[in-house]
């Protein structure tokens, strides 16, 4: 008999067989302990598997701030069956396309974002209010589609979109195997203990926020979840809820500094971990006063292989602005284009190797062939012949082996930790009327460590271009989540063509500076 694939539904039964009555999730409304919350979890997948759900079904969740929320999810893991969790700040559009790409047979929410979902389209998904009492009434899923080539009986658990080339949320396909790799690794590192409160800020859709929940049971923690409005929700939930770690993103870290902190709550933050972009080392320093008896740790990560990297608190004064070396269980190189080991201080991208290397891009092989391929010289080398991850990231390494983030090889970018998509953003504003062309990307910050600003050039021959500008403006808000939204439009009578005939968004950004 084959040795059972390992599952996240068994990392929570062996959180309740060691810290069952141990608090586990605290949201707005009530807390519960790991045996409480193991329960709601076993109900809702009796649910699904009276509703017909078989394994491998795809069921998607937003994953708001909610303990019925992270239940469903747990008792989605139980019934065989993967996870879509989807962010809470999507527009209706980009949901109705991720129910239609995963193949969902169910979308569970709250009842208004469900009807804001029916009115443009659920796919093949039948739509299911989840209540305070986190149960499955659904008597008909919708049909969904068949799990495609490749990812069948592989250990599937999650879906995890993100922004893509074309302009549409793409998605990552991570093992329940990558998952828990990846908790246990990071729980090691970071030392977490049965004593921490860990501060759920980040989105549950996003893979390091999800990281959270799976860290906590990993060491029989509790996670308060928090949602992020203002700088005030942090300190404010740290000192109600005793928090001792927080992971962040750099704007995060920058509200963070803003805020009010009462003594009492900064001194108690054991940790700090950075993901989601760079950390100047400046912030850094910052944050080590805000938080004076805290240990820092900046990370390096990608969806596509979750963490790749961390810097030892040990070394954060003797390697300033170090993103660190590999995690624990990890092989992470700097190559240059033909597969080759660089030499230190040369830039090369960076490739990564070991179990959380998720197995792919969902229904986009040419994607998946592109970032995942066979392992390079350098790589079998060192005896690694498995499938690596390119970043599309580059990065150097001193002769110490510590590495340094250098920027992107495309054209994503990080805001407060999600993944941006300049396609996605032109997509939106072309479908407004006037716009004939447009060009979107990013000015870099002026402070250190802060979000880079998105902007938006538009070719338009409107004559009334103050209305036209504030049209543009609320038409995007309506279609894009808010993180998406440009924080400058430009409107310009042509925009210019580089050498390869595409618009010169860095032309454009160097002529306002």
């Amino acid at each position: 008999m084959p040795t059972p694939l390992p599952s996240l539904a068994g990392l929570l039964s062996d959180a309740v067989r060691r810290a069952g009555s141990s608090p586990f999730l605290t949201d707005r409304r009530r807390s519960v302990d790991y045996r409480a919350f193991a329960d709601m979890a076993a109900r809702f997948a009796a649910d699904l598997t009276r509703a017909g759900i078989r394994p491998e079904d795809r069921i998607a969740i937003v994953a708001d701030k909610r303990i019925e929320s992270v239940a469903a999810i747990w008792g989605t893991y139980a019934a065989g069956a993967v996870v879509v969790p989807v962010n809470p700040l999507l527009k209706p559009r980009q949901v109705a396309h991720i129910l239609d790409d995963s193949g969902a047979r169910l979308l569970f929410a709250e009842a208004a974002r469900l009807a804001a979902v029916s009115a443009v389209g659920a796919g093949t998904a039948a739509l299911a209010e989840l209540g305070l009492d986190c149960r499955c009434n659904v008597s008909a899923p919708g049909p969904g589609s068949a799990i495609p080539d490749g990812f069948a009986g592989r250990g599937l658990a999650n879906l995890f979109y993100t922004s893509g080339s074309t302009g549409l949320p793409k998605a990552v396909a991570c093992t329940h195997a990558n998952i828990l790799s990846g908790a246990e690794s990071v729980a090691s590192y970071i030392g977490n203990r049965t004593d921490d409160v860990i501060l759920g800020i980040l989105p549950l859709s996003f893979d390091a926020g999800f990281s959270q929940l799976t860290t906590a049971m990993v060491a029989g923690a509790s996670v308060v979840l928090q949602d992020y409005l203002l700088p005030g929700d942090i300190s404010r939930a740290c000192e109600i809820h005793a928090v001792t770690g927080i992971t962040g993103v750099p704007a995060i870290w920058a509200a963070a500094l803003r805020a009010r902190w009462a003594d009492a709550a900064r001194e108690r933050i054991r940790y700090f971990a950075n993901t989601g972009g760079h950390l100047a080392y400046e912030r850094q320093l910052d944050l080590r006063q805000l938080f004076p008896n805290a240990r820092p740790f900046p990370m390096y990560g990608l969806t596509e292989a979750f963490r790749s990297t961390y810097l030892d608190p040990s070394m954060n004064d003797a390697k300033p602005g170090s993103i660190g070396k590999a995690i624990p269980g990890a092989t992470v190189l700097v190559v240059d284009d033909d597969g080759n080991e660089t030499p230190p201080g040369i830039a090369g991208e960076l490739v990564h190797a070991g179990p959380t290397v998720a197995l792919g891009y969902w229904k986009n092989p040419d994607e998946t062939a592109r970032r995942y391929r066979p392992a390079p010289p350098a790589m079998l080398a060192r005896g690694i012949a498995e499938t690596v991850v390119y970043s599309g990231d580059l990065v150097i390494r001193d002769e110490d082996g510590f590495l340094y983030y250098k920027g992107r090889r495309d054209s994503l970018v990080k805001i407060s930790g999600n993944r941006i998509s300049f396609a996605e953003i032109e997509e939106a504003a072309n479908r407004m009327p006037g716009v004939l062309a447009c060009a979107a990307g990013a000015v870099p910050a002026a402070e250190p460590g802060a979000d880079p600003a998105l902007i938006l050039f538009v070719e338009t021959n409107a004559s009334d271009r103050d209305a036209f500008l504030a049209d543009l403006s609320a038409h995007l808000k309506r279609e894009l989540p808010s993180f998406s939204v440009p924080a400058r439009i430009e409107l310009r009578e042509t925009l210019p063509l580089n050498q390869n005939n595409k618009y010169d968004v860095k032309r454009l950004i160097a002529e306002m500076a």
